[in-house]
Formats: C-alpha cells, sequence, structure tokens
C-alpha cells in the first residue's frame, strides 16, 4: 500500500495508522490464503497454490495480497472494476 495525498477522495494519514492498517490488510490476506489451503480440498490449492487470496479497494486498486498465485492477483483488479 502506498500513501495517497491529502484530497476529499482520500485523507491523509499518519504514517503510524498506515503501517497499523496495511499490517491487518496483510494479515486478513494471509489468512485468507491459508483457509483456502486448508479446506480447499484439491491439488491446486494445497500444492499448486493456485488461487487468489487478495484484497481490492472498488475502484480494482490492490489493497493487499496473500501467498497466491501471481497471475491471478494482476488480473484480479480488473476483475472487481
Amino acid at each position: 500500500m502506498q500513501s495517497r495525498a491529502n484530497t476529499p477522495e482520500s485523507p491523509a494519514v499518519d504514517p503510524i495508522t498506515f503501517e497499523i492498517l496495511s499490517h491487518r490488510l496483510q494479515r486478513i490476506a494471509k489468512e485468507m490464503g491459508s483457509t483456502i489451503e486448508r479446506v480447499g480440498g484439491t491439488v491446486n490449492t494445497t500444492q499448486l497454490h493456485d488461487y487468489m487470496a487478495s484484497l481490492y479497494r472498488a475502484d480494482g486498486e490492490i489493497l493487499a495480497t496473500g501467498e497466491s498465485a501471481p497471475w491471478h492477483v494482476a488480473w484480479g483488479g480488473c476483475t472487481v472494476r
């Protein structure tokens, strides 16, 4: 995640709050991936890690990514839009 300029759409966030939120979002995405692996029940999810566990903004910008296939993450934003 990158800090944005102070605009009405995205107000400034102090660095400490930014890091706390960034870490929490990363942790959520990693937990999503762990859950998919645990309950997926297929070779694709448990061994090949062929899934997507990422959080996106409504405009498709990536907020946080878990440990998933990179091509899924790259195209996930397009799907969200």
